[in-house]
């Protein structure tokens, strides 16, 4: 699609084949990206209104002789859905590839998929970015701590350091399967009442959603600016809608013109 720009995890099976692809679905704000719902109406339109093909192809896992993959990027890995979308497709293994200071250094990528393998009795594996040199070379940001994480949450190896290494552990997906069909608890996606939390997302839904879709139908992605002004955008909203309960004294932000015609184009869309 001209003028969009996806961030696209993908597998390469041993005889070379490209056998899974990924679009990343949630940005950090600094990120001129498109996500699924950035392009909507595209999906709807490629898929249909088939729920289950719509979620195959938003959440797709490969099924392979070591076990059923899925992947997640960076920032998606901090929404519990993604996660839980990819189990419910029956991944195995998550691969939830990198996460930049600070939320290494102060464990947030640690506690989020430790909680990801908890939630959805599953293995993550969770390789690290190194350092990184900022454009002109006179900054650099450590990294590091890759990680590998069983399906009961037990860390089994890890790297903390931010050069270049290798992280390896033994990944029994035998019994993985054995543990998820003959456990009692902790094997989490059979009590499932998803009736129960359907009702979270249709409320929101009926709200008129939170993060507003198709903003890239017609146009490229928002610049860094353009979206720091949809975030205060989006906190309006969520203050609006009772989700946030303002401090004392605070008023709504005001948002760039251009930026608000163009959530409101998008919302008035079809």
């Amino acid at each position: 699609m001209e003028n969009k720009v996806f961030n696209i995890a993908f597998i390469i099976d041993p005889s070379g084949e490209v056998i899974h692809k990924h679009y990343k679905t949630a940005f950090y704000q600094r990120e001129p990206n498109v996500a699924p719902t950035d392009i909507w109406d595209v999906y709807l339109e490629r898929y249909g209104d088939d729920p289950v093909r719509l979620f195959e192809a938003v959440y797709p896992v490969a099924r392979t002789e070591i076990g059923n993959i899925g992947t997640l990027i960076c920032a998606e890995g901090s929404f519990p859905e993604a996660a839980r979308g990819l189990a419910l497709n029956g991944a195995e293994i998550i691969w939830r590839a990198q996460y930049p200071e600070p939320w290494m250094g102060n464990d947030i990528a640690e506690i989020q998929n430790r909680s990801h393998a908890v939630f959805n009795t599953c293995y993550v594996m969770a390789p690290n970015i190194g350092s990184i040199r900022f454009p002109g070379g006179e900054k650099k940001q450590s990294c590091g701590k890759s990680q590998i994480i069983d399906y009961r949450g037990n860390i089994t190896s890890q790297y903390l350091g931010p050069g270049e290494s290798l992280v390896s552990a033994i990944l029994n997906i035998d019994g993985l399967r054995d543990f998820r069909v003959r456990a009692q608890w902790q094997n989490l996606a059979k009590d499932l009442r998803v009736e129960q939390y359907q009702v979270i997302y249709d409320a929101m839904m009926a709200k008129g959603g939170i993060y507003p879709r198709n903003l890239c139908m017609d146009k490229p992605p928002l610049t860094e600016d353009q979206q720091l002004e949809l975030v205060k955008n989006q906190v309006n909203k969520m203050v609006a809608d009772g989700v946030y309960t303002a401090p004392p004294g605070w008023e709504p932000y005001e948002v760039d013109p251009e930026v608000a015609a163009r959530i409101e184009e998008a919302a008035n869309r079809a």
